[in-house]
């Protein structure tokens, strides 16, 4: 019983990117050039690249997992910002299971009542998947960097429990 209400976290994930692909909803284009049109580490997935994201500043940013996850986008679409955009809100969504699955692990040794563990731990992971404050983040190309942080704090979490 447990298990099945622990896969419904990852559900949502692949259900909500796959309506988001059927609406067809329009991504205009890229925030800013010097993330994307003009980044040439983001153009190939070549071993210069990937050393240059691991020694580069650009715009006073290092993130070299970003850009490796641009350059993993742009290699296999294109670029093009509506994909960039659904990886953001694909590892947003993923980042929100895995913390839904961390405090359900959080709160279980604490409450005897199962069912009332599920419920928190599902509302915890939807209550960070729906905040207003990241709808910012998932339509900003520039700010992949966030989603991508979140799934690694998620992920931390999860472990150190």
């Amino acid at each position: 019983m447990a298990a099945g209400r622990s896969r419904r976290h990852w559900l949502g994930s692949p259900c909500g990117t796959a309506v988001l692909w059927r609406l067809g909803i329009q991504y205009y284009s890229f925030d800013d050039g010097a993330n994307f049109v003009e980044n040439p580490m983001i153009q190939a997935l070549t071993l210069p690249n990937i050393v240059a994201m691991a020694t580069t500043v650009k715009i006073n940013v290092y993130e070299p997992l970003s850009w490796l996850l641009k350059a993993f986008v742009h290699g296999l679409v294109g670029m093009q910002s509506k994909y960039v955009r659904m990886v953001s809100v694909l590892v947003h969504w993923t980042a929100c299971g895995i913390l839904g699955c961390a405090t359900h692990r959080l709160l279980a040794p604490s409450f005897p009542d199962r069912a009332s563990v599920a419920i928190a731990a599902s509302l915890s992971a939807i209550l960070f998947a729906i905040h207003p404050v990241h709808i910012e983040v998932l339509m900003w190309p520039s700010a992949q960097p966030y989603p991508l942080a979140m799934l690694f704090t998620s992920i931390m979490f999860l472990a150190h429990l």
